[in-house]
């Protein structure tokens, strides 16, 4: 077999099988196969996934559920000599498809191909802000990771003993773009959409929470903690901003507390002030840089919850990597009884 697609899903009803026909489509021309792997919706995504030809893997506890596990379960169900990741709220371009797999046939010593990520809903302070951080249109044959999704080889993975890691809920695409590079592979970015991905529209402050909720901050940690000891840490802490965010606001807080507690025996107010003027700096500063007040204040929001994950993250219990994962195969339906 050629390709597999392994489309990652919870609570994606609206998306799924715009995500699961965009699969098929792409693979009409190839020997391929597509795995759904759901971390137990509740809502109607597995029914939906299960009216079409496709294989639908599910989880069967709710604490397995992480942004690696999917990957990876789909990966040790797939058979395909390439492997495409795809979210379930996006849309695969098979044109991608086509020159990713042509540009995997001519380039061995590549591990993995990208391409452009395009926002169908861009709304909300979270992806105006990712949308300015992705990296330009154009073609690169040497990429840190591919985030959005890729196509990548399976030779490749085998050689680095397993797909996505599902200890982590977030920074799984650097992760294996790390650990691909540490063994002497490369990752390639195309200049062509790759993938259509339609945004959350709930408000950026709702969808902080919910990433709260769902252990999203602290991936931060869990890549540290599962890096310490690896040939791969040295460009997880380079390549990971999180880091140096994370020490400079601690960094910041720490001294404004040793300011602010010098000053508290001379005055209060003085102390107080000192104080207020130090929390409003930052705010200041980012807010000046992405010349938006909203922009400014979601960036240290997001940064201090991004601070206090990666403590969370870095002692939060974790498995071995290539641990079994429990999960069952839903009976296939027809597509009456799944829409």
């Amino acid at each position: 077999m050629l390709v597999s697609i392994i489309i990652k899903t919870l609570n994606e009803q609206d998306t799924i099988g715009l995500a699961v026909e965009s699969a098929l489509a792409a693979l009409v021309a190839y020997d391929g196969e597509v795995i759904v792997v759901d971390s137990l919706s509740t809502d109607r995504t597995p029914e939906i996934a299960a009216a079409y030809p496709v294989t639908v893997l599910q989880l069967v506890r709710e604490e397995d559920r992480s942004c690696g596990v999917g990957g990876e379960l789909g990966y040790r169900q797939s058979r395909g000599k390439y492997v495409y990741m795809l979210d379930g709220d996006m849309e695969l371009q098979s044109e991608f498809l086509e020159s990713a797999i042509a540009y995997l046939e001519t380039n061995e010593n590549c591990a993995g191909v990208g391409g452009k990520v395009v926002e169908r809903n861009l709304v909300g302070l979270e992806y105006i802000s990712r949308e300015r951080r992705r990296p330009e249109d154009a073609s690169s044959n040497s990429v840190k990771s591919l985030p959005g999704g890729g196509l990548y080889r399976r030779q490749a993975i085998d050689q680095i003993g397993y797909f996505t890691n599902p200890n982590l809920h977030s920074y799984e695409e650097l992760e294996l773009g790390s650990r691909l590079r540490s063994h002497g592979w490369v990752l390639a970015r195309l200049g062509m959409i790759s993938v259509f991905h339609r945004s959350s529209t709930i408000g950026a402050y709702r969808l902080l929470g919910r990433k709260w909720r769902g252990h999203y901050f602290e991936g931060s940690g869990e890549l540290l903690r599962s890096a310490l000891g690896r040939r791969h840490l040295v460009s997880v802490l380079r390549e990971a901003n999180v880091y140096a965010i994370s020490a400079g606001l601690a960094t910041w807080v720490l001294l404004g507390l040793v300011v602010v507690g010098v000053l508290f025996g001379a005055s209060r107010w003085a102390a107080l002030g000192v104080g207020l003027l130090w929390l409003l700096a930052p705010i200041a500063l980012m807010s000046l840089k992405k010349r938006s007040v909203k922009l400014g204040i979601y960036s240290m929001v997001t940064w201090s919850m991004g601070l206090v994950g990666l403590v969370r993250g870095f002692f939060r219990n974790s498995a071995i990597p290539t641990a079994a994962i429990a999960s069952r195969e839903l009976p296939k339906r027809t597509r009456e009884n799944g829409h």
